[in-house]
C-alpha cells in the first residue's frame, strides 16, 4: 500500500503539472479575432465525404453563404465511393462554386480520407487549404475569421475550434464536456509550442507547407491522422508557424456519437494514431495521463476492501477534480455551454473508465469500423 501511495503522489504531481500547462496555454490564447474588411487570399475548402446524404446539403448551404469574396474561394467535395445520394446532392450545387471530385481507387487502402484530401490539393491552386467534414455546420464568418488570422500572422497552419451541438440525451452531453476538454487541451498545447492534437473538421494550412512536409507521406498507411499527425509534421518543419484560433465565429459544429459503440469506435480510431508519434515527449504525456487515471481507479477499487486509503483517494480525486474543473470551466465558457459544468462529476467517472478501456484497446490493436468499412 505504501509503494502504491508513493506512486500515486508522483503521478499526481505529474498530472497537476500537465493540467496547469493546459490551463496556462488556454488562458494565454487571445480570445477573439478582428475581421478584415478586404481579403487577398485564395481559399479552397476541402470536404472529403462518404455516405453523407443526410448532412451534406446543410453544410454546402453554410459554405455558400460565407461572408467571403466569391471570387477568392471555392468548395471541393471529394466523394469517397458513396453508395447513397451524396454525389447527386453535391452535383445539384454545381452552379454555386461547388466542385465534385470522385475518388476512384481500384485497390483497397486504409487511408481513403488522406488520399481524398491529397487528390483535391493536387487539383487546386489556392494559397490556403481549409478542411472540414460532411456532417458539420458553421456560421457565415467562418472563412473570414480564419483568413483574417492567416493574413495578419502569415502562419503555416491554423487549428480552429470544434464543438458538439444538438445534444439529445445525457450521454451526448457528457461527450460534449469531455470533447471540449480535449479541444481546449489541444489548443493550449499549440499555444505552448508543444502541439499534440487538432481536429480535421476545422483545420487550415498552406498548400506550400503541405508539400514542404511531404504531404501525408510516412503516415498514409493509417486510416486516421490527416489532422493530428500532419500537425506534428508541420511543427517539426515550421516550429513557429502553428496557431490556434480562439474565435467563436470560427467554430465548426458537429454532433456527438449517438451510441456507445459508435463512440468507442471513434476513440479507437483516434487512439490508433499514437503509434506514429515521432516525438517521445507526446508519448510520455499521454502515458502519464493514463497512468494517473489508472491509480485513481485502483485507489477507488481498494475502498471496497479497506478504508485505510481514504485520505489518499480523497487527495487524488480532490486535486484532479479542481484542476479538471478549472480547464473545463474555461472551455465551456468559450463554447457558451457553461451549464454543462454541472455534469462534471459524471464526466470524471466516465473519463477514468473510458480512458483505461481505450488505452487497452489501442495497445491490443485490431480492426475498427469507420464510414461503413472495417479498418485494420
Amino acid at each position: 500500500m505504501q509503494i502504491l501511495n508513493i506512486i500515486s503522489i508522483v503521478l499526481l504531481i505529474c498530472y497537476s503539472g500537465i493540467l496547469l500547462f493546459f490551463i496556462k496555454g488556454w488562458w494565454a490564447l487571445k480570445n477573439g479575432q478582428s475581421l478584415q474588411s478586404q481579403f487577398k487570399t485564395r481559399v479552397s475548402v476541402l470536404v472529403p465525404v462518404r455516405n453523407e446524404e443526410k448532412h451534406i446539403a446543410n453544410l454546402l448551404q453554410d459554405l455558400i453563404a460565407q461572408n467571403y469574396p466569391i471570387t477568392l474561394f471555392n468548395i471541393i467535395v471529394i466523394d469517397d465511393h458513396s453508395t447513397d445520394q451524396t454525389a447527386a446532392i453535391v452535383r445539384s450545387f454545381s452552379n454555386s462554386n461547388v466542385r465534385l471530385l470522385n475518388l476512384t481507387l481500384e485497390k483497397p487502402i486504409n487511408s481513403y480520407k488522406k488520399r481524398a484530401i491529397a487528390t483535391a490539393i493536387a487539383e487546386c491552386d489556392s494559397e490556403l487549404i481549409i478542411t472540414t467534414d460532411g456532417d458539420c455546420r458553421m456560421g457565415p464568418d467562418w472563412i473570414a475569421s480564419i483568413v483574417s488570422m492567416y493574413e495578419q500572422e502569415q502562419c503555416q497552419l491554423i487549428s480552429s475550434p470544434v464543438a458538439y451541438h444538438h445534444e439529445k440525451n445525457l450521454a451526448e452531453k457528457i461527450q460534449t464536456v469531455e470533447f471540449e476538454l480535449l479541444i481546449a487541451a489541444g489548443a493550449a498545447c499549440i499555444q505552448n509550442k508543444f502541439p499534440n492534437t487538432c481536429n480535421g473538421a476545422n483545420l487550415a494550412y498552406t498548400r506550400s507547407a503541405f508539400y514542404a512536409v511531404g504531404g501525408f507521406k510516412g503516415i498514409d498507411e493509417l486510416a486516421s491522422g490527416d489532422d493530428e499527425l500532419l500537425l506534428h509534421k508541420m511543427h517539426k518543419q515550421f516550429p513557429d508557424g502553428l496557431r490556434f484560433l480562439k474565435e467563436s465565429r470560427a467554430i465548426v459544429y458537429t454532433e456527438a456519437k449517438g451510441t456507445l459503440r459508435a463512440f468507442f469506435q471513434q476513440r479507437k480510431r483516434w487512439a490508433s494514431k499514437s503509434v506514429k508519434y515521432a516525438d517521445k515527449r507526446m508519448v510520455l504525456l499521454v502515458s502519464l495521463i493514463y497512468l494517473f487515471n489508472l491509480v485513481v481507479f485502483i485507489q477507488a477499487g481498494l475502498l471496497f476492501f479497506t478504508l485505510t486509503n481514504v485520505a489518499m483517494f480523497a487527495i487524488l480525486i480532490g486535486v484532479k477534480f479542481c484542476l479538471d474543473a478549472t480547464l473545463i470551466f474555461q472551455s465551456l465558457s468559450f463554447f457558451k455551454k457553461r451549464r454543462l459544468l454541472l455534469l462534471l462529476p459524471l464526466v470524471e467517472i466516465f473519463y477514468v473508465i473510458y480512458i483505461l478501456i481505450i488505452g487497452i484497446i489501442a495497445n491490443v490493436g485490431g480492426a475498427y469500423e469507420w464510414k461503413g468499412r472495417t479498418v485494420n
